[in-house]
């Protein structure tokens, strides 16, 4: 049995190298991340990750009857929306004092 993490990786590899993916990118991106303290260093991930979804949901200009692409953009759109609202709630709590 493989890690998560272990499974991410494999799917990434596959991935950046279908849609070939400059490494000279992925390199410079790592090395600035690893210059990052751990909690700013999930900021900016996850920041970027709710980006690529927004953008690549924007891009497929769906929804389309029975694609499943679209089945995909929907899960990830919603815990995108979920992270965001939670995220919000918790600075709307953070200034009323709770």
């Amino acid at each position: 049995m493989t890690s998560p993490l272990d499974d991410a990786l494999a799917r990434a590899t596959d991935a950046v190298e279908r849609y070939e993916a400059p490494e000279p990118m992925i390199e410079v991106t790592r090395k600035a991340l690893l210059g990052l303290s751990a909690g700013r260093r999930a900021e900016v991930e996850r920041a970027g990750l709710i980006d690529a979804v927004l953008t690549v949901a924007e891009i497929h200009a769906g929804p389309h009857r029975g694609c499943g692409d679209c089945a995909a953009l929907r899960s990830g759109l919603a815990v995108v929306m979920g992270g965001l609202r939670a995220q919000v709630d918790g600075e709307f709590a953070a200034k009323l004092g709770e």
